[in-house]
C-alpha cells in the first residue's frame, strides 16, 4: 500500500477476470490531454486445468499462485479490484414491475418478489439487485435485474483474492462486465460463451443484460448445444419479443475507444470482461450502485479494504519500531557491560604499581564509576516486558476477530482493544474468552451497534491480574 494514496484516497481501482481458462487484468486511467478513457495497464495469465470448473473454485493453492504471477506483471501495484467470476452459479433475472410502483415501494415489492421467487434460502446467497438507467429500460415498466449466488461459492473466491494480496471492492459475473463495453446497437443479441464446462446464453440489448442461462456440460451435450440455445430464444421470443442476432461471444467487438491498446486489438472479445469491470471500476464507489455479489456495498467494501490495508501497515510499523528500540536497549545495555569490565580490568592492574596520591585518587573515582554502573542494574529491572503478554493474548484470540488497536499506558493501568468481529456469534464468544482468560480482570465489554449482524466494530478494556509479572522477566 502507498502512504500517501491513504490520505489522498487516490488508490487506484482495476478490473479483474477471472475464468477457467485465463486470469486477465486490466486498468483504466483518463488522459488529461484529450480527456478520453485509455488502458494503463493489461495482463494476462494462463489458469491451470482444474483450477476453476462450473464457476467454483477447486483448487485454491494453484489459483492463489496464479493470483500472484498475474499481479508481478504489472509494475505499478494495484491492491483493489472490480473481480468477475464465470457466470455458471450465478441466478440472473429482470423484474418488471407497472411505472406506478416506484421509489420506496419499488423497494418494498422486490424484497417480496425476492423472498417468493428465488431458488435457494436467502441465508445461505449473497443477492443484489439494481435499476438500470433510464435509457436501457421500458416506457411502461419499472425494471429491475437481480443476481444471486451461494455464499461458499463468493467466500471461496474471497479467500483466494485475499491470500494473494488483491482486495475485491466488487464482484460480478462475465456477461454484466462485457455488456459494459460491447460495440453494439439497439437490436436484441443472443450470445452463446462455451467454456471447458459447458456454456452460457446470454441475451441482451441496449447494453442491459435480459437474460442468462448455463448449460453445464454434464447436462447439455455438445452436439445437443445448438439446439438448447434455440430453445432459449424460443423461450425469449414468446415473452419478450424475437431476437434479432444471434452469434458466439468470440464475435462481440469492443467500444472502439478501448480497440486502441494494441494487445486488445488483437483479440476483442478476449477483453471485454476485464475491461468492462475496469470501466467500472473507475466509478466513484459513492456512485457505484451496480450489483455486487459480496457481503458488504462497494462503498462498504473498499472502505473496509483501506482500514485493513491501513491497520496492517501501522502493526507493521509498530512491530519494527519496537524491535529498533529494542536492538538499542540491548546494545546500550551490551556497551555498558563491556565498559564495565574494561574499567574492573584496568583497576586491578593498578594495584600492582606502587601506591600514589594521584593513584588513590583515580582508585576512588574508579569505584564511583563502578557504583553508577551496578545502579543501571535496577533500572533495567523495572522495564516491562509487554511480550509475555502479547503472545498469551494471541493464543486465546479467535481467528474470527480482528484487532485494529491496543491501549497499552503501563501494567497497572486499564488496557484498551478495538477491532472488528465477523458476526454477532464471534463477538459474543470474544467476550466469553476474556472474561474466562484468567490473567485479566475487571473486564468491560460495552455493547455497540447492536443492530449490525456482520463486520462489527467493538471495544473493550481490561486490567492485569497480575502486572508484577511483566518485571520479573531476568
Amino acid at each position: 500500500m502507498r502512504f500517501s494514496r491513504f490520505f489522498t484516497r487516490e488508490e487506484p481501482v482495476a478490473g479483474l477476470q477471472i475464468s477457467e481458462e485465463y486470469l486477465r487484468l486490466v486498468s483504466l486511467e483518463t488522459d488529461y490531454k484529450t480527456g478520453e478513457m485509455k488502458v494503463a495497464a493489461i495482463a494476462e495469465e494462463p489458469t491451470p486445468k482444474d483450477t476453476i470448473a462450473n464457476g467454483m473454485v477447486k483448487n485454491k493453492d494453484v489459483l492463489i499462485s496464479s493470483l500472484k504471477k498475474l499481479g508481478g506483471k504489472i509494475k505499478d501495484g494495484l491492491e483493489y479490484f472490480v473481480v468477475s467470476i464465470p457466470a455458471d452459479q450465478v441466478y440472473y433475472k429482470m423484474f418488471p414491475f407497472p411505472k406506478t410502483v416506484s421509489g420506496e415501494k419499488l423497494e418494498e415489492a422486490m424484497k417480496l418478489t425476492v423472498g417468493f421467487q428465488l431458488p435457494f434460502k436467502i441465508e445461505d446467497i449473497y443477492l443484489d439487485w439494481e435499476k438500470p438507467g433510464e435509457n436501457k429500460v421500458s416506457e411502461e415498466t419499472n425494471e429491475i435485474s437481480l443476481a444471486a449466488v451461494r455464499k461458499k461459492i463468493i467466500d471461496d473466491y474471497l479467500e483466494c483474492l485475499s491470500k494473494a494480496k488483491i482486495n475485491a471492492v466488487a464482484i460480478e459475473f462475465h456477461p454484466l462486465s462485457a455488456m459494459r463495453v460491447v460495440n453494439s446497437d439497439k437490436e436484441t443479441y443472443l450470445v452463446s460463451q462455451k467454456n471447458p464446462s459447458g456454456a452460457s446464453v446470454f441475451i441482451f440489448k441496449n447494453k442491459l443484460l435480459r437474460f442468462l442461462r448455463s448449460l453445464p456440460k454434464e447436462f447439455v451435450k455438445e452436439d445437443s448445444l445448438s439446439g438448447e440455445i434455440k430453445k432459449v430464444e424460443n423461450f425469449y421470443a414468446t415473452r419478450n419479443g424475437g431476437v434479432t442476432k444471434s452469434l458466439s461471444f468470440e464475435e462481440l467487438g469492443i467500444d472502439p475507444k478501448f480497440s486502441k491498446n494494441a494487445e486488445i486489438k488483437k483479440s476483442e472479445s478476449r477483453w471485454l470482461v476485464p475491461t468492462g469491470a475496469a470501466l467500472r471500476a473507475v466509478l466513484p464507489r459513492k456512485e457505484d450502485k451496480l450489483i455486487s455479489l459480496m457481503p458488504l456495498g462497494t462503498e462498504k467494501a473498499y472502505e473496509y479494504q483501506r482500514a485493513a490495508s491501513f491497520s496492517s501497515f501501522i502493526t507493521n510499523l509498530s512491530i519494527g519500531i519496537s524491535i529498533f528500540f529494542a536492538g538499542s536497549f540491548l546494545a546500550s545495555l551490551a556497551l555498558m557491560m563491556t565498559i564495565q569490565e574494561n574499567f574492573s580490568k584496568q583497576i586491578s592492574s593498578l594495584s600492582s604499581l606502587p601506591v600514589s596520591e594521584d593513584v588513590i585518587n583515580l582508585e576512588s573515582r574508579a569505584e564511583k564509576w563502578n557504583s553508577l554502573i551496578g545502579e543501571t542494574g535496577p533500572i533495567v529491572a523495572t522495564l516491562p516486558r509487554w511480550s509475555v503478554f502479547f503472545e498469551e493474548f494471541i493464543g486465546i484470540l479467535p481467528k474470527d476477530i480482528a484487532v485494529n488497536n491496543i491501549s497499552l499506558p503501563s501494567p497497572e493501568s486499564r488496557i484498551g482493544i478495538n477491532g472488528i468481529a465477523q458476526n454477532r456469534g464471534a463477538l459474543n464468544n470474544f467476550r466469553k474468552v476474556l472474561q474466562n482468560w484468567g490473567t485479566v480482570t475487571a473486564v468491560e465489554f460495552p455493547a455497540t451497534n447492536l443492530e449490525q449482524r456482520e463486520n462489527i466494530t467493538f471495544q473493550a478494556s481490561f486490567v492485569l491480574g497480575n502486572p508484577g509479572a511483566l518485571y520479573n522477566w531476568k
